[in-house]
């Protein structure tokens, strides 16, 4: 790949990112719905982003099956987000956690490593907690939460560095 194009296809996947979670979050605190064509360009994106910049799946010999396993692994967060999600669903008073949550944690995983991923749920389900807490004292008890900008914002976070 030209130096020029190793520079700039990251930079244009990243505004990308960024611009797809802007909107999304807009739409989840407006709407509560997260669109399919804006889930799968974002995770288009994302995977774009992991393969581009991913100096070992550029290098001949290394082997294929690894960076499969290294991208499944990234899924860690999302199955940890489904899991939480299938148990509300069963013990709860209903669904908490959209499709719409978990395929987006599952292509922001894509961005960081397994371990990450997990920390990047997690970090969400902090973030969103004061939130809940005053949407629960203020009486609003049946208002849904978005959850898409707590994940956004915690993927940045991540991203940028936060670890726990």
């Amino acid at each position: 790949m030209a130096p020029f194009l190793s520079i700039l296809l990251p930079c244009l996947l990243t505004a990308g990112i960024l611009a797809l979670s802007l909107v999304m979050s807009i739409r989840d605190i407006r709407t509560r719905e997260v669109y399919d064509r804006d889930l799968a360009l974002f995770c288009l994106f994302t995977l774009s982003f992991r393969l581009l910049t991913l100096e070992s799946f550029m290098t001949a010999g290394s082997p294929w099956f690894l960076h499969i396993r290294d991208l499944l692994m990234t899924a860690s967060g999302a199955l940890l987000l489904f899991f939480i999600a299938l148990v509300s669903r069963l013990f709860g008073r209903g669904p908490l956690i959209g499709s719409g949550d978990i395929l987006y944690a599952l292509a922001g995983g894509f961005l960081l490593t397994a371990r990450d991923s997990v920390s990047f749920v997690a970090l969400a389900f902090l973030l969103a907690f004061p939130f809940s807490l005053f949407l629960f004292l203020a009486g609003k008890r049946k208002e849904t939460l978005p959850f898409i900008p707590f994940l956004f914002l915690a993927l940045l976070l991540v991203r940028a560095g936060l670890r726990f």
